[in-house]
């Protein structure tokens, strides 16, 4: 009995060791991942005027950054499974797709200097295309259906759905509350009126992209494994997360034109992360914080 025992240790201390190059191995591919993404945002901003227009360098942003942490959510969650990669890259080409349907018919012949909100396209039924973003949606969808357990233990949990829908709206509004209340000390007229049509735009981009990218990557991925996995306090694990968030929009030219609004954006994008990150840690799901997210990225487009 006592021998047994024995030789069982070895066999046992080989799997917590591969388990704990495993781990390693799974942050260093999100730290890759982030850091990547940062420094290719970085060099499309430096090619920018080189670029053809508007909708290339929207697309060549996306294509980097959101796109590219699609495609990681997915290898990440499917770590175990062979097609990994396969079904990794099948992401980033579903999330190319709906990128290239959203941005070239509408942004397609605009100055790579002008921004969407400043073009004569702000009523242009062009705006429609931005439903092209929900093409990611049908694909999250099957792996959901093909992978419940792997796509689950990534943010997808559904259990007690209305009561995580209800913690986001609360959360939602109560950030967007602040910014409106922050927003009023200053002299900028606040709601400015836009057309629905780009309402629409916005709504694509971020309900069907931006927002997916964000949850699925910095809660559901990064903050859950150095929180659940590594073990690391809450403050630590989701100060980490909210301030790696922030690399989606340092390299951005914003920094030149308006630095201030830039600085606002920083500092309520990392206040919003440790909220989400907390809503992560209550339900053990992106639900509550997707929602949060999603409702506070609309009313700051509104007062924006």
């Amino acid at each position: 009995m006592g021998l047994g025992k024995v030789a069982a240790y070895p066999d046992w201390e080989l799997r917590a060791a591969r388990q704990e190059q495993e781990q390693q191995r799974r942050l260093w591919a999100m730290l890759l991942v982030i850091g990547g993404t940062a420094l290719a945002m970085a060099g499309v901003e430096t090619v920018r005027p080189f670029l053809p227009d508007l909708a290339w360098h929207d697309f060549a942003i996306q294509a980097v950054s959101l796109c590219a942490y699609w495609a990681a959510v997915v290898a990440l969650a499917l770590w175990k499974e062979r097609r990994r990669t396969l079904l990794g890259l099948a992401t980033l080409g579903v999330a190319l797709v709906a990128c290239a349907a959203g941005n070239f018919p509408l942004k397609s012949g605009l100055p790579v200097s002008l921004h969407l909100s400043d073009s004569p396209r702000t009523a242009d039924p062009r705006l429609f295309w931005g439903i092209g973003f929900f093409l990611t949606l049908p694909w999250l969808y099957w792996l959901y259906r093909r992978y419940p357990d792997a796509m689950r233990a990534a943010g997808l949990n559904a259990q007690g759905f209305r009561r995580q829908l209800l913690w986001g709206v609360l959360a939602g509004v109560i950030l967007s509350a602040h910014i409106f209340f922050t927003a009023s000390f200053s002299r900028a007229p606040l709601f400015h009126s836009r057309d629905a049509r780009y309402f629409v735009w916005i709504l694509g981009y971020e309900a069907g992209l931006q927002t997916w990218a964000e949850e699925l990557f910095f809660r559901g991925a990064l903050f859950a494994y150095l929180y659940s996995r590594r073990g690391w306090r809450f403050w630590r694990a989701a100060s980490i997360a909210s301030a790696l968030n922030l690399l989606l929009y340092l390299p951005k030219s914003e920094w030149r034109t308006a630095p201030l609004i830039t600085l606002g954006i920083l500092f309520y994008t990392f206040v919003a992360g440790m909220i989400y990150a907390f809503l992560y840690r209550r339900f053990r799901s992106i639900w509550p914080s997707f929602v949060a997210n999603l409702i506070f990225d609309l009313f700051a487009f509104v007062v924006y």
